[in-house]
């Protein structure tokens, strides 16, 4: 997220006429050293409507772990690729198995339960909101 914000707002005029991109000036590198992972930025690509970018992240739920992944934000679509479960949706516990597609909208409460005897695998494709 932090390659996509800083300095980024001020830099990226995006002038086709005048063929200016970005002021080269207000362009600075990240230089991030982490546990994970190294970069030196800046990421080279325009800023969303939303001002945060779509996020596809795959992820599993192990049976015995009898945890719930719930969350208002980043409403998506998520199909679920094996295992069988609850989709949480706004108090509602719907069923779901592999081949399912649920759909959560951002702010409303949702989450996913593992009911199985193996893992739930679930692909997630995030939108947050167009910033108002």
């Amino acid at each position: 997220m932090f390659l996509l914000v800083l300095g980024r707002i001020q830099a990226v005029i995006d002038d086709r006429q005048g063929g200016i991109y970005a002021r080269p000036e207000r362009i600075r590198a990240i230089d991030h050293v982490g546990a994970h992972y190294s970069v030196a930025g800046p990421l080279n690509l325009p800023r969303s409507p939303q001002g945060r970018p779509v996020l596809v992240q795959a992820g599993s739920y192990l049976a015995s772990a009898g945890a719930v992944d719930t969350r208002l934000t980043w409403g998506g679509l998520r199909t679920l690729f094996g295992g069988e479960g609850l989709f949480l949706l706004d108090g509602r516990d719907l069923p779901m198995r592999a081949g399912d597609l649920l759909v959560a909208p951002e702010g409303i409460a949702h989450g996913i339960r593992n009911t199985g005897h193996g893992r739930l695998l679930v692909l997630a494709i995030l939108a947050p909101a167009p910033a108002s």
